[in-house]
């Protein structure tokens, strides 16, 4: 038991008690294995809900089209062009705001640019 624990058992009665009387209990009469046994999975779970509501063919067809849409999308954005691209587009954005800066700076403080002598 953990330092936390205990001084939880220590503030809280309801808690010692249940630490002491059902957590042993439980281990007990495997309780918990039994349960675990019977508990379907998520995937049966789902299986069982698309079954009940009809939505098996919705559903298939929704993954289909959601994992060809993402395979497009990893084909799109995994290429060395891709990425080249887009890089330069950074550096075209960047070198223009640049020079509009430059511009406007000049037409601003004209003497700036100048050298003080």
């Amino acid at each position: 038991m953990k330092a936390n624990d205990r001084k939880r058992m220590a503030q809280r009665d309801v808690y010692k008690q249940f630490v002491e009387d059902f957590m042993p209990k439980r281990k007990s009469t495997k309780i918990q294995s039994s349960e675990d046994a019977t508990k379907p999975s998520r995937e049966e779970v789902f299986a069982k809900a698309l079954e009940t509501f009809g939505k098996r063919v919705e559903s298939e067809i929704r993954v289909r089209e959601w994992r060809k849409e993402q395979e497009e999308l990893g084909r799109k954005h995994g290429t060395r062009e891709w990425k080249k691209e887009q890089a330069m587009k950074a550096i075209a954005y960047t070198d223009a705001w640049i020079k509009f800066l430059e511009l406007t700076t000049k037409e601003v403080c004209p003497k700036s640019n100048k050298r003080a002598g």
